[in-house]
């Protein structure tokens, strides 16, 4: 997905098995201001749900079956009120000034930097 876009109300299913996949996927040039709203994703049992570069992001109200539920590898998204069904909220190192509040999920935060993590689980 490119800069403002949007996928709402989707239901996608990619039974890969390869760990570099992922079903949805923000474009790494990098792209901004991209919403992923009210979508049910499945990943293969290796896979990504949604694997976000870019920034300025709205990940909201999705339910996700993937070993990754959501990796995050770039700054200023909101990321709330998703079910991750499997596997966990990611943020990457060096990630910043994301907002990841009311998630179904639990998250790693190995950015080391300041994100706004909380009422997740």
């Amino acid at each position: 997905m490119g800069t403002d876009t949007s996928l709402v109300g989707c239901v996608i299913i990619n039974p890969s098995t390869n760990a570099i996949l992922a079903v949805v996927i923000v474009d790494s040039t990098p792209a901004t201001n991209v919403v992923i709203s009210g979508n049910r994703i499945i990943s293969g049992s290796a896979g990504k749900g949604i694997w976000a570069f870019g920034s300025n992001h709205t990940i909201v109200g999705n339910r996700i079956t993937a070993p990754t539920g959501i990796q995050v590898e770039g700054g200023g998204s909101a990321i709330t009120g998703n079910r991750i069904e499997t596997g966990a909220i990611i943020l990457q190192p060096g990630v910043t000034g994301n907002v990841v509040v009311g998630n179904k999920s639990t998250v790693t935060d190995n950015s080391g930097q300041p994100n706004v993590i909380g009422n997740n689980g």
